[in-house]
């Protein structure tokens, strides 16, 4: 087996192993164990340079390569994925259009556009559209990131921070959530090219790019006044874009608390 797994997949970083259920002649192939090596902990599984693989109950299905040869599982980075485009048309492309979206594992759909153009489509154009360009963004960009800074008597402000790849959006939606009072939901419609804070006593700069390499801009809201009552409370906050043509895309959640508060420190979270 493992000279028969090796011609068929190689693995940069890391080793795969093939997982059986049973013994001897009665043993049933149950998928494929990818371990990386130690300085690839953590990061994503990507097959053909392309592909985000995810593990079920700790095993790989590659099923849906067969006939492809040899396969080259890879390990990178979240942030230093790529913005990434497919093209739809047909039977396809009419698939979409009840308002579902394509879906990519690792990315975050991020618009419609018509081949050969930087301007996302919106509702009518796309309805009208004979074949189009699927937009999809590394599902980092919509990480979110958070700064705390001191307010008068006693109370916090809290500056939530995400990003977005380029200006082809209606808007960002940042969504808090908090014990003792009602989900806020906050628009964000300004972007920043940077912003600053504080590490070690210094100030510093930071990039967009803090979150992905395909992050090009900053969206931020600020929220002021925060009482004191709620400074060791649980933040769940999330981020989403609303793409041209109107579909809301939200990013992973982050939990955190503001148990302390320096005047704009140093990004939290992401």
């Amino acid at each position: 087996c493992p000279d028969y797994l090796d011609y068929l997949i190689k693995v940069s970083g890391g080793s795969a192993t093939p997982e059986f259920v049973g013994e001897g002649v009665n043993s049933t192939f149950s998928g494929i164990s990818i371990t990386p090596d130690d300085e690839n902990v953590g990061k994503l599984v990507v097959v053909n340079g392309t592909d985000i693989l995810t593990a079920v109950d700790g095993l790989y299905d590659l099923s849906a390569y067969e006939g492809l040869g040899r396969l080259n599982i890879t390990f990178v980075d979240a942030k230093e994925m790529e913005t990434t485009e497919t093209t739809l048309e047909g039977e396809e492309l009419d698939e979409y259009k009840n308002g579902t979206v394509p879906e990519k594992e690792g990315y975050l759909f991020a618009g419609f556009y018509a081949e050969d153009s930087d301007k996302a489509m919106n509702a009518a154009e796309f309805a009208a559209a004979k074949s189009v360009v699927v937009k999809f963004i590394p599902k980092a960009v919509l990480n979110i990131g958070w700064q705390i800074a001191k307010g008068e008597n006693g109370t916090a402000n809290l500056r939530l921070i995400s990003s977005v790849d380029s200006l082809q959006y209606s808007k960002v939606i940042f969504v808090l959530k908090a014990a003792g009072r009602d989900d806020m939901k906050l628009e964000s419609k300004k972007v920043y090219s940077s912003i600053t804070g504080f590490e070690n006593g210094e100030s510093v700069k930071y990039d967009p790019t803090y979150f992905s390499n395909a992050s090009e801009y900053f969206m931020t809201h600020v929220i002021t006044g925060i009482p004191d009552t709620f400074h060791n409370v649980d933040f769940t906050v999330t981020a989403s874009l609303v793409t041209k043509d109107g579909q809301v895309i939200t990013g992973d959640a982050l939990t955190f608390k503001l148990e302390s508060a320096c005047d704009y420190a140093e990004i939290m979270g992401k």
